[in-house]
């Protein structure tokens, strides 16, 4: 089980694809994929989620994947 947090500060909404595809191609380098597919993938768990951290207002998602090694 592949869990990615991705917190940000407002007016950065966009970023959180780009670290969503880093993450998957990081798995796709160490030979891993999904359960039922033939590459590595992240599902969004929720998104856009307001925290604060350090007394700033931020923004949280959560992203999961169940991972396995390729053959």
């Amino acid at each position: 089980m592949v869990f990615a947090s991705y917190v940000h500060d407002e007016g950065r909404e966009n970023e959180h694809r780009d670290f969503v595809k880093c993450i998957n191609h990081c798995g796709l380098d160490l030979g891993l994929q999904y359960h039922d597919l033939p590459c590595p993938a992240l599902r969004e768990a929720y998104s856009d989620q307001r925290v604060v951290i350090l007394r700033r207002e931020m923004k949280a998602s959560l992203y999961v994947g169940l991972w396995r090694l390729g053959k």
